[in-house]
């Protein structure tokens, strides 16, 4: 009904939310830094350096897919801190309900990878695709 339950003041520059599967968090990129807001109390914290643009939290809610630089996709995974390159080019990545796969935009296409790099797939053919925003089918 539009009513407003409670106000998080983030910023205006944020961008690249992402909830985490329980629900506890808000992942977002603002102000060149990488935050997490508690949502229970309304505080956030710089999560990391890292920045996290575009980024989409695995299923188990132990990684993070994320846009680093122009156009190259990362895993960052939030129990040791560690990034790793996943693709280049690729954009906008987010996860398979089953945590084994990240679908992203790569030449106006979509496309699927496995998170250890390997069963690329290019999922469209039409080069005009842009920006997408992937939902998934509930079973």
């Amino acid at each position: 009904d539009g009513t407003i339950i409670r106000r998080y003041n983030i910023g205006k520059m944020s961008n690249s939310l992402s909830a985490s599967p329980d629900g506890k968090y808000i992942y977002y990129f603002g102000n060149s830094n990488s935050y997490r807001l508690n949502l229970a109390t309304g505080e956030d914290d710089p999560f990391t350096l890292i920045p996290l643009d575009h980024c989409s939290i695995s299923p188990d809610g132990n990684k993070i897919a994320h846009k680093l630089g122009s156009n190259d996709t990362y895993i960052y995974n939030i129990n040791n801190n560690i990034t790793d390159l996943l693709i280049s080019p690729a954009s906008y990545p987010c996860w398979t309900p089953d945590g084994k796969t990240i679908v992203f935009e790569s030449g106006y296409n979509i496309c699927r990878i496995d998170i250890d790099g390997s069963n690329f797939k290019k999922l469209t053919s039409s080069n005009n695709c842009s920006f997408p925003c992937v939902k998934w089918k509930p079973k």
